[in-house]
């Protein structure tokens, strides 16, 4: 906060930043540290960061 959420993920081919803007609708308290999930998103880029935006709820699906 204030401008988002960063956190980070791996698909076995190496980890990519997640943003999430505090703009946008997503609720991540049901985002646990190991968790598996899918994220849909934007590509993008922030200073020297690659990063990957996802916009609505549906772009992150929290598994349980």
């Amino acid at each position: 906060m204030p401008f988002g959420y960063k956190f980070y993920v791996n698909d076995g081919s190496g980890e990519i930043q997640i943003f999430v803007s505090a703009s946008t609708p997503i609720d991540l308290s049901g985002l646990a540290l190991s968790q598996h999930l899918p994220v849909v998103g934007l590509s993008a880029q922030f200073a020297d960061t690659y990063e990957m935006q996802p916009r609505l709820q549906a772009d992150i699906t929290l598994l349980h």
